[in-house]
């Protein structure tokens, strides 16, 4: 994405971050995974959808 010269990520679907997962992610592990989000774009904007898991999927 900042290859590409993006602005932003326009929405980190926090779902993601529980299906990728054995268990329900730990509340450190989803720290870490948004902190690191937020890291690797050095300060571009970026929007996080909280948990959205539900039958219209």
């Amino acid at each position: 994405m900042l290859n590409n010269d993006g602005g932003g990520i326009g929405l980190f679907r926090s779902e993601f971050l529980y299906l990728n997962c054995d268990d329900y992610p730990t509340e450190d592990y989803q720290f870490e995974a948004y902190k690191k989000v937020l890291s690797d774009m050095g300060g571009r904007e970026v929007v996080i959808r909280t948990l959205d898991i539900g039958a219209d999927k």
